[in-house]
């Protein structure tokens, strides 16, 4: 199997992306409820339009497969992150409420690990970025504040 490499990138689902992705659903006769499950359970994001361009054409590309053609071959290269732990930061990025532009997991990867983007992390820098973002989803951190805007137990000012 070879690969592309697609860097990873926090800006949202372009409206081209969008327009494939409900023509290539068209084509493998999926429904707008069929596909909104399909982008809810690979993703985790529940709308086609909070995607971000990574998760478009990780959708795209399995259409394509559904709908019979042929998808693009995927490079990534061996020292980076896998595809799927960079569709699970964007998950938890989502789950945790960070906007959809990346603006926060942006300057959450510079101040933690000193890259701006995703596809600058090396695989172990990657699943620690996971397990970050997994701690702060359980919350009791002060990265999260409450919705009274009291800070979270454990973070005094």
């Amino acid at each position: 199997m070879s690969y592309r490499y697609y860097p990873a990138s926090p800006k949202p689902i372009s409206d081209g992306q969008v327009r494939m992705i409900y023509g290539l659903a068209r084509k493998a006769g999926l429904d707008d409820a069929l596909l909104h499950d399909m982008v809810l359970a690979q993703t985790g994001c529940p709308h086609i339009k909070n995607l971000t361009c990574l998760q478009g054409i990780q959708i795209i590309e399995r259409l394509q497969k559904a709908a019979g053609e042929t998808p693009q071959p995927k490079i990534v290269p061996s020292d980076r992150g896998t595809i799927a732990q960079r569709n699970l930061i964007q998950t938890l990025a989502c789950e945790l409420g960070w906007d959809t532009e990346g603006q926060r997991l942006r300057a959450f990867l510079e101040k933690r690990f000193g890259v701006s983007d995703m596809g600058f992390l090396t695989a172990a820098k990657t699943a620690a970025v996971i397990e970050a973002m997994k701690a702060m989803k359980q919350g009791g951190r002060g990265e999260r504040r409450k919705a009274d805007g009291c800070m979270d137990q454990g973070d005094h000012d």
